[in-house]
Parts: structure tokens; sequence; C-alpha cells
């Protein structure tokens, strides 16, 4: 059985009033980030996972692009 929290946490476009919102909120979490980069700490051994998502990759750079959606994809 699905509890109230659960249904909110899954329902969060409820509270979102726009567009922009919603988009913020899938941009600064991993629920759908498709592309993950590991990144080296230059400072010590450490790695930082970055998340992020190919369609904002794809729509800056045209490098991305191609790595994504060209014949070598």
């Amino acid at each position: 059985m699905t509890s109230e929290k659960d249904l909110i946490s899954n329902d969060w476009q409820s509270t979102k009033s726009t567009v922009m919102e919603r988009v913020s909120h899938l941009y600064n979490n991993d629920a759908m980030s498709d592309v993950t980069f590991l990144v080296k700490n230059e400072n010590s051994s450490s790695h930082c996972r970055i998340l992020a998502h190919k369609l904002f990759l794809a729509a800056r750079s045209s490098v991305f692009n191609a790595m994504f959606n060209g014949p070598m994809a």
C-alpha cells in the first residue's frame, strides 16, 4: 500500500506551479539524469560525481550532441 509520504514524494509536480520550477527541480536532482561524470579532485585521489542530462548537454554543445546522437553514439 502506498503511504501519504510516498504519494507526496512521487507527486512533486503538484508542488511546482510553473514548468520552469519543474525543470529546475529535475535539473537539480538525479531523478532523471542520464549521464554521470566522475571528476578527479586535483588535490587528492578522490572523485566527485556530477550528474547531468543529455538534453541540456546536447543543446549547449555540438561536441556532446555528436557524442550522444552522431553515428558513433
